[in-house]
Formats: structure tokens, sequence, C-alpha cells
């Protein structure tokens, strides 16, 4: 395990329109409102937190969304900063640190982190980040193989008997994944195995969006231009 870990979690506007779609492919993708992380020591200590809610400008936003975390436009254009300050001053803790990057559900914060990039033209990227999620965990330690797996809130209750405040807030969020992570590593139910699995798994998962982005076009192509040729030839 890297000597630092970043804990993170983020807010947003919506839900994408297509989960599998390229984070390069914004238009796809909703808006991060609120981010939070914290780096801690491998030792549990903890060494910096940042806090930040993003002015996105005019966006429209889902009443759904509103409902679960209770951030409004109003409010972001009041106490939001500019998304390129936010994110680099993530690029550049990861620079700084390297570290160990954790979250709940930590696909979709990546993939927000990763179009937040994007739309601020900061070249940064998760690829060769080692990377953890709490919720994948969950289903080898408390459920069965068929069973879905456990909300943030859920295995903290489950860990540490009460559920945790303000959930929904990025920060809180982050924090509880945290607290799950270094009691689920207290309690031995985090083996090295299980970090290997999820690299594993990352790594698939990056590889196979790469295949629908470069490979299969380009395969595409050469088959465009194959059956071009056989028609021109048979003329």
């Amino acid at each position: 395990m890297n000597d630092y870990i970043l804990f993170l979690d983020t807010e947003t506007s919506d839900k994408p329109k297509y989960w599998n779609a390229p984070t390069d492919e914004v238009d796809h993708w909703p808006y991060i409102l609120q981010i939070a992380w914290t780096i801690c020591k491998k030792s549990g200590e903890t060494v910096l937190t940042h806090d930040y809610y993003i002015n996105p400008g005019d966006i429209k936003m889902s009443e759904e969304s509103m409902r679960v975390h209770g951030i409004t436009l109003d409010f972001l254009k009041k106490n939001g900063i500019k998304r390129e300050e936010v994110l680099q001053q993530l690029s550049d803790d990861l620079e700084k640190f390297n570290p160990l990057v954790v979250g709940h559900f930590l696909k979709f914060d990546i993939k927000m982190i990763e179009v937040g990039f994007n739309r601020a033209g900061i070249k940064q990227s998760f690829l060769h980040r080692p990377r953890f999620c709490t919720m994948f965990v969950t289903r080898s330690i408390f459920l069965g193989a068929n069973s879905r797996l456990l909300r943030l809130n859920e295995l903290y209750k489950s860990l540490f008997g009460a559920e945790f405040k303000n959930q929904h807030n990025a920060l809180y969020d982050a924090l509880a994944a945290k607290d799950c992570f270094f009691e689920l590593l207290k309690k031995g139910q985090i083996k090295e195995k299980e970090f290997i699995k999820q690299a594993k798994y990352f790594k698939e998962k990056h590889n196979s969006g790469l295949l629908k982005k470069v490979v299969m076009p380009s395969i595409i192509l050469v088959i465009i231009i194959f059956v071009l040729y056989l028609l021109l030839v048979s003329i």
C-alpha cells in the first residue's frame, strides 16, 4: 500500500446521460458541484483536507440531485469558486503525494473528476494511480455473491453501529469512507489480495473503454477501406 491515501467524494448536478461515455465527451456528463478530499498517512494520521464548492455557471440541475444533496445554484453562485482552481489543487496533491485513491462507488467519482479535468483543460489522469473502492469490498466481506453492494451509510452503520451525520455532503462522505477503510484494515477484513483484485478491475475497465473508443473505430475504418478497395479493383 502507498505511503499516502487520498479519500474523495463528489456531489453532482445530475446522473450521467450515458454511463459508458468517454470522459472527454463532456456533454454526456453532469457537473461537479462539491468535491472534497482528505489525505492521510497509511498510519491513519491526517495530512490535509480540502472541501470546495464549484460555481459551474448556468447549468441545469435535476430536482432529484437537489433533493439528495440540498445544493442550489444560487448557493453555488455565492459560495462556489472556479472549477480550474479546485481541480488544479487536486491535481497538485495527486502529483505531490502519489496516493492510493479511495472512495465509495469510486468509479463514478473518478469519471466525474476526469470529466472535470477535461473541462478545465488540466492534463491529469487516474490511469496509473492505484485505486480502491470501499463499496466493492462489501460483497466479499458482508454479502453473498448475488447480493447488492452496501451503500456508504450501510457500511458505516455495520462497522460503527450508527449512521454518520450530513450524508451526501462530499466532505462528510469522504471522511466516512476514510473511517470505514481504516476500520476494515484494523479488523483484518481487507487483505492484500483485495488490493490486487481491485487494481486488476480498474485496469480492465480502462482497457475496455480504450477498446471501445480507439480500437473498435480503427477496426471498423480498416474494414471500410478494405471493402472500398475490393469494390474499386472489381470495377
